[in-house]
C-alpha cells in the first residue's frame, strides 16, 4: 500500500506517477527515465543525465535539454518531486517502491512481484536501455535473495504465528520468481562477464540454495536452473 499523503512512484509494473491526493500523472518518455533513474541510484550529476538521455548531443545542448526537462517536471508537480542543482535526487518525501523494497528483512507481501519499468522500451537510448535491462536482472535477483532469506529465518522460528500462511506467500512469490528466472534468458552462468560481475558486486547464491528451500512442485530437474549461479 502507498503511504498517504505523499507523492509515490512505482516502478515494477507498468510504471506510474501519483499524487498525495491518489491522481495518477502521465509519466512517460524520457521524463519516465529520469525519475526511474533518480529513483534506483539515489542521486546523478547532470553532466551524467545528459549524456544518457541526449547521448547525440553536445554537452551544451544535453544539459538545456535537462533544464526544459526539469522545468516540466517541475511544473507539473508544484516542484515537489526533484531537488538538487549540480547532483539531482528525488525529494525524500517521495515514496517509491523500489526503496521501500530494499530493506534486507522485507516482508514477503512487500518483496516485488513484478519486472522493473514492466512493458515499457527505450528503443532511442541504447545506454539507458542497456541499464534498464541490468536493473531488472538485478533487482528480480534481489527480490529472489529476500524471499530466501526469509524463508530461511521463517523455517528457524518454531514460534511463528500465522507460519503456514506466511510459508505459503513466500511459496508462491518465489514460484513466480522461478518463472521469471526461467523466462527471462538474461540467466547469469560460471562465466566471465564483467559487466554484470562489477554492477552487481555481491555474494553468489547459486541453485542448489534455492532449490533446498523452494516449493515442493518446484521441478529441482529443470534444465533452465541446472549450474546456474545468481550474482547478488
Amino acid at each position: 500500500m502507498r503511504p498517504g499523503q505523499r507523492w509515490t512512484f512505482q516502478v515494477f509494473s507498468p510504471p506510474a506517477l501519483h499524487r498525495p491526493d491518489g491522481q495518477q500523472l502521465r509519466c512517460e518518455g524520457t521524463m519516465l527515465a529520469l525519475l526511474a533513474y533518480l529513483a534506483v541510484e539515489g542521486s546523478a550529476p547532470r553532466a551524467r543525465l545528459a549524456a544518457l538521455f541526449w547521448p547525440a548531443s553536445s554537452d551544451r545542448v544535453g544539459r538545456n535539454n535537462l533544464v526544459h526537462l526539469l522545468r516540466r517536471v517541475a511544473s507539473m508537480s508544484r516542484d515537489e518531486l526533484v531537488q538538487g542543482k549540480e547532483t539531482l535526487a528525488l525529494k525524500p518525501a517521495v515514496w517509491t517502491d523500489v526503496q521501500a523494497s530494499s530493506a534486507g528483512d522485507t516482508p514477503p507481501e512487500l518483496v516485488p512481484k513484478c519486472t522493473f519499468l514492466e512493458g515499457v522500451a527505450f528503443d532511442e537510448l541504447a545506454e539507458f536501455e542497456d541499464w534498464v535491462h541490468l536493473q531488472r536482472e538485478r533487482l528480480l535477483q534481489r527480490s529472489v535473495r529476500q524471499l530466501i532469506n526469509w524463508r530461511e529465518q521463517a523455517a528457524a522460528s518454531s514460534g511463528r504465528r500465522n507460519e503456514k500462511a506466511a510459508f505459503s506467500a513466500a511459496d508462491n512469490l518465489m514460484m513466480a520468481q522461478y518463472a521469471r528466472i526461467r523466462n527471462s534468458g538474461r540467466l547469469l552462468r560460471r562465466i566471465e562477464r564483467p559487466s554484470s560481475r562489477s554492477a552487481c558486486p555481491h555474494a553468489r547464491v547459486d541453485v542448489a540454495r534455492l532449490h533446498r528451500l523452494a516449493p515442493k512442485n518446484l521441478d529441482r530437474r529443470d534444465e533452465h536452473l541446472r549450474g546456474v549461479t545468481l550474482l547478488m
